[in-house]
């Protein structure tokens, strides 16, 4: 039981670690692939997309050649491949050399753009949200996030990035056969491998459930590259989970295995399984069963076997050994041990059933099951993700307008939060911010370093006008992200086209007066405007007008026209009535105090109901300063 063996070489091309298999080991034209040691891992937030974007442009020039050629950012590593003889193979990384020392910065914007749309195109990645949850927003936790960072890059970070960690001390070659005569690496920027990041692991509690927007059910855990056995054990679980899941109960379709090397010199390995209607809990119970009996017993003689032999077979593909020489070049790149054929087999026909149990069982407190929100957030027999902070910051107290927020926010000299009650509660401090989305209409969305966020949405909270400028003057810009102008309308009732409104309004009247002028009056959440009515005016499409119509147009449209910002205004009240007709009616007077100490402004309304529902827009937006 025994692959064919095949000879590997290690030399160097120009101070670059190579690692070559002899003549005729891979049929075909010549393959090769130059590794950096920059990947997602190494990114943050507002930087993330930046190595796809460096491999984007080290590319661009060389347009459409008659050879194969491609790039990769990925978990640990970025890649350049190519395919073809040897001419195309030194010409290929001359020219990625010379790029990656000299970037064709010009063509910045345009990539990005173009990068912006790939990632529409992605579909979303359940075993990086796995991720996320175990290490936050940081490294190996973006996997599975959009690549913000190419929405706020510029030359200077990318090219620092570029000449930082697209060196040639951070870089491995392989190639599938002997290197081509001229090949040359010598264009490439020079300078010490940068340190990487430690992995920012979060402490999670031991077997840990949590819930997300899926309808499957996986399983996680992590452990160091060095344990050989433990792909293995898990392996061998997803081949019993499969049997009783699919052949037995028949509610799954699939069970996916997924061996990822991530940052820290450790591995990630996932259990996920499709799931029959109303089936996410025996699923869980299966692939969970699958892997407890193997920490309890191991696997069978006969099951680890199967595995070697099914391992070796996959050796024996025409493609094996550019999988190996791939493998082992970036194992050299993280430093770790690059075993030569030989070793490699040597480790995988010496694995025992005792060596999978224990490092199965050493893993197993790294536990972390996903499922979908419908089995809650409370499992039995799991511990529970964490998902609220335990304080509350101390600044400006904003209460909520009815109707579109609960609880209260708080935005203090050290951060921002958000609280429902004594037991719900998220907070993100300044310090802490991993990063703000930001949007043009004023929406602000802090994100803390376990993943919570805290969303501030001015037209939610009472005074809440000058949210956005307090949050963007609390951090560096080089952790604000813009997405865009954000939506300025919105329906009051989903199901309604006609309630179509600006996001701030909160009510509106027609043919009201201020002294002897005809006026509709307008309450958003951040003014109260006095509207001279246009001449012909017509109830309903005023209305229509009034919601959704930009401010600055509608009091450009009169300079009678008055706005009074709700931050001014002491008090409302309702003056008693006076028996004077308006307009063949009973009149009532809104009396408006301002702060300022000015006479109250005075607007008359000639029906109860126009007083009321002026009434229930102010309390929304002043709260108790509304006295009637």
């Amino acid at each position: 039981m025994s692959a064919p063996a095949f000879a590997t070489h290690w030399g160097e091309v120009d101070g670059v670690p190579t690692l070559w298999s002899g003549q005729g080991a891979v049929q075909g034209p010549l393959q090769a692939c130059l590794l950096f040691g920059a990947g997602i891992c190494d990114e943050t937030l507002p930087s993330s997309g930046i190595d796809h974007l460096i491999e984007h442009l080290a590319l661009q020039r060389l347009g459409n050649r008659a050879y194969q050629l491609n790039g990769q950012a990925r978990p640990v590593s970025t890649v350049f491949r190519v395919m073809g003889d040897a001419e195309e193979i030194v010409e290929f990384f001359g020219h990625v050399a010379c790029e990656l020392r000299e970037l064709p910065i010009d063509r910045l914007t345009d990539e990005a753009r173009v990068l912006r749309v790939e990632g529409q195109r992605r579909k979303a990645f359940q075993a990086g949200f796995d991720l996320s949850l175990r290490y936050g927003p940081f490294g190996e936790g973006l996997l599975g996030w959009p690549e913000y960072g190419l929405s706020r890059l510029q030359a200077d970070e990318v090219n620092a990035w570029a000449r930082a960690r697209f060196t040639a001390q951070n870089a491995v070659l392989w190639l599938s056969g002997p290197i081509p005569p001229g090949l040359s690496l010598a264009g490439l920027p020079q300078g010490a491998p940068p340190v990487r990041a430690a992995a920012r692991h979060q402490p999670l509690p031991s077997r840990c459930w949590a819930t997300a927007a899926t309808t499957r059910v996986s399983l996680s855990i992590v452990a160091g590259l060095d344990q050989w056995g433990l792909p293995a054990a898990v392996a061998i679980a997803r081949r019993r989970a499969l049997e009783r899941l699919r052949a037995q109960d028949a509610i799954s379709y699939a069970v996916e295995h997924v061996h990822l090397r991530i940052g820290g010199a450790m591995a990630f390995d996932y259990l996920m399984a499709d799931c029959a209607e109303a089936s996410h809990r025996r699923v869980l119970d299966g692939l969970v069963g699958a892997v407890e009996e193997l920490v309890a017993s191991g696997p069978t003689t006969e099951e680890l076997e199967t595995y070697k032999r099914m391992s070796l077979q996959v050796r024996e593909h025409p493609q094996a050994v550019v999988g190996y020489l791939e493998s082992t070049a970036e194992r050299r790149l993280l430093g770790q041990w690059a075993p030569n054929p030989s070793e490699s087999e040597e480790k995988l026909l010496g694995l025992t059933v005792d060596q999978l149990r224990e490092e199965l069982a050493a893993a197993l407190p790294s536990l972390l099951a996903v499922g979908p929100r419908e089995l809650g957030a409370n499992l039995p027999g799991w511990s529970t993700y964490p998902t609220w902070s335990p304080m509350v910051m101390e600044g400006k107290t904003y209460a909520p307008i009815a109707g579109r927020e609960k609880g209260h926010l708080v935005v203090g000299d050290a951060g921002v939060s958000w609280a429902l009650d004594e037991e719900r509660r998220r907070t993100v401090r300044w310090a802490d911010a991993v990063a703000c989305f930001t949007w043009d209409n004023g929406v602000r969305t802090l994100l803390g370093p376990t993943g919570a966020e805290v969303q501030v949405v001015p037209w939610n909270w009472q005074g809440g006008e000058d949210l956005p400028s307090l949050v963007d003057a609390s951090l560096e810009p080089g952790r604000l992200i813009r997405l865009g102008e954000g939506q300025t309308q919105r329906r009051e009732n989903p199901n309604s086209a006609a309630s179509l409104a600006d996001v701030r309004w909160l009510a509106s009247i027609v043919g009201a007066r201020q002294r002897k002028n005809k006026v509709d009056v307008l309450v958003d959440t951040e003014s109260l405007y006095v509207l001279q009515q246009p001449p012909g005016c017509q109830t309903g499409p005023r209305l229509a007008e009034l919601r959704v119509k930009d401010r600055k147009a509608l009091l450009a449209e009169n300079p009678l026209n008055l706005c009074l910002p709700l931050g001014e205004i002491e008090s409302v009240e309702l003056a008693k009535r006076p028996f004077v007709s308006f307009d063949n009616h009973v009149k009532d007077t809104v009396l408006f105090h301002t702060k300022a100490g000015q006479p109250p402004l005075k607007i008359q309304f000639a029906t109860d109901d126009a007083v009321q529902k002026l009434r229930i827009g102010l309390m929304r937006a002043l709260g108790d300063r509304v006295k009637y």
